[in-house]
């Protein structure tokens, strides 16, 4: 026989022996509930970040969890009340910025609320943000170009592509200041110009979008009399 085995908390079962088995037993077990598996932050923007799991069942729901570096502790920011859900999508975070988040289940049964232990935390950063070119100017007999953009709140640097073709690179990265000069142009070509923003941590990149891409013809010079 048993008892208390239907909820999470201490169940227990009873043993006795009929016929030649005369001994009687009474044991204890734990009842626990389900942690979150698949765990994982399968889109992220700039400003977005998609969390995704595979669902769990006979439960009543989620809890989303995300750290709080500046009070060194995990806090609620969600309870999903669907066991069907298997993402939640988090807006309006900061660009460039470093991210902790875990979930755990929970079961809502005779009036009490029962949680999950967390799974595993997952660390993401969202992208930097976009810049825009602000000017893009052809010195020096047009053999020279001094692109400036503007900033990318906390990223690390920028990757600037100059290229006579849409389709062709010419890449200066790890610039943190909001200008660079590009030597060796040929003085007779029109230029492609396109800046993004890069945020390194240990050896990944997370990129940016690219900014809309500006032409720069060459500058038309005087011929001395």
């Amino acid at each position: 026989s048993y008892s208390d085995n239907k909820n999470p908390g201490t169940a227990k079962v009873y043993i006795s022996g009929i016929n030649n088995c005369t001994d009687e037993r009474e044991l204890k077990y734990k009842i626990v509930m389900p942690k979150v598996t698949g765990f994982s932050d399968s889109t992220t923007t700039t400003s977005k970040v998609t969390l995704k799991w595979t669902p769990v069942d006979k439960i009543t729901g989620y809890i989303v969890y995300r750290y709080n570096y500046s009070k060194k502790k995990y806090e609620a920011i969600k309870t999903i009340a669907n066991s069907d859900a298997k993402s939640y999508k988090i807006t309006k975070l900061a660009s460039a910025t470093k991210y902790r988040y875990r979930v755990a289940t929970y079961l809502k049964a005779d009036g009490k609320t029962y949680t999950s232990s967390p799974c595993a935390a997952k660390t993401t950063y969202t992208k930097p943000a976009k810049v825009t070119i602000k000017s893009a100017k052809r010195y020096s007999k047009n053999r020279r170009i001094m692109v400036k953009w503007t900033n990318s709140p906390r990223c690390t640097g920028y990757e600037v592509r100059v290229a006579t073709d849409k389709k062709k690179k010419h890449t200066v990265s790890g610039n943190t200041k909001q200008y660079v000069k590009v030597k060796g142009l040929t003085k007779t070509k029109k230029y492609y110009v396109k800046v993004r923003a890069y945020l390194k941590v240990g050896k990944k990149y997370y990129y940016s979008s690219y900014s809309t891409v500006v032409k720069n013809k060459p500058l038309k010079i005087k011929k001395k009399k």
